[in-house]
């Protein structure tokens, strides 16, 4: 059984396709001639190209992104999501980076399976996804935010933070206005009980916002502990437990990770594709049902949120 890899140009396009030549006999000439194909079956095969030009943007991915760099920490829930959704936006180049290590409470809620079980997530994950994208270039680190190294940030078009940490947060905020790094930086997280997630772009110049601008009293300009752009008040049980000693969770469904990854990615493309050139936020409202049936109390924020759309820092209004 033989085939022939065949190419022409057409109207500057490159045309694939195979002849495919079968023989029943296990003894025979092979068929590289016109006297010695006559014996043979031949038949005209369909091709597929598996090429990086070709199946980037006929499946829904770009090659405009194959020269960027994409670094995301936080490899749980939301930031599991926004690696696959990276990566299939045709990314050149994922650093992924997380301590946790995967077990079967992720499972329902989390992109990878229980074949990863007590693995390294952020390990996990460059195996799963390099394993069915060919195209994007991998790299896992087992480390937390504070333990990256400076040549790896400034190397970055893009650092996506999904640890829902707040203190790490705002001390990498900080880490890199001291160390005069100019790098885009998208810090999200969700909330418990549906009621929804956020997401914001701090951008390079830090010229109109950054993130410390979201720990300020949005009425004394004072600066606060918790994020004025939460929907739920601090200092809150929010946590549940069914299991007894040493299984707290904060309750989510996977759509919740789902939706909060979803917008996060649409904004990681915004800011690589030069479309954001601004410090914003954006949001993701879902029902108050849930969280009001377990007593919380909700922020004026959720009530007066109505779309999802991106809001724009005030200039000067970063508290240093």
């Amino acid at each position: 059984h033989f085939y022939f890899i065949c190419f022409y140009k057409y109207n500057e396009e490159i045309i694939a396709f195979s002849i495919s030549c079968k023989n029943n006999r296990k003894k025979g000439e092979a068929p590289i001639s016109i006297d010695k194909i006559k014996s043979w079956g031949v038949s005209i095969v369909k091709t597929t190209q598996h090429t990086r030009e070709f199946l980037l943007p006929r499946s829904g991915g770009t090659l405009d992104f194959q020269d960027k760099k994409v670094l995301l920490v936080g490899c749980g829930s939301v930031g599991s999501f926004i690696a696959k959704q990276i990566v299939q936006t045709g990314i050149g180049k994922l650093i992924l980076a997380d301590t946790d290590t995967f077990t079967a409470d992720n499972l329902y809620r989390h992109n990878l399976s229980m074949s990863y079980n007590n693995l390294n997530k952020a390990d996990s994950l460059k195996v799963n996804l390099g394993y069915v994208y060919p195209y994007t270039d991998i790299e896992a680190k087992n480390l937390e935010l504070s333990k990256i190294q400076k040549e790896v940030i400034i190397e970055c078009d893009l650092i996506i933070i999904a640890i829902g940490n707040p203190t790490q947060e705002r001390w990498f905020n900080e880490y890199l206005k001291k160390e005069n790094i100019h790098v885009n930086v998208i810090y999200t997280w969700l909330e418990g009980y549906g009621l929804g997630g956020h997401a914001i772009y701090v951008d390079s110049t830090m010229n109109n916002g950054c993130l410390q601008c979201n720990y300020l009293d949005v009425n004394e300009e004072i600066p606060i502990l918790h994020s004025n752009v939460n929907f739920l008040y601090p200092n809150q049980n929010v946590t549940k437990d069914i299991g007894g000693c040493g299984t707290l969770f904060l309750p989510y469904s996977h759509l919740d990770a789902e939706q909060t990854a979803l917008m996060t990615s649409r904004m990681a493309i915004d800011v690589l594709s030069e479309k954001i050139n601004r410090s914003v936020r954006i949001s993701w409202k879902g029902p108050s049902k849930d969280a009001e049936d377990n007593s919380l109390r909700l922020t004026h924020r959720y009530y007066k949120y109505s779309e999802s759309k991106y809001d724009e820092y005030k200039q000067g209004f970063c508290f240093v």
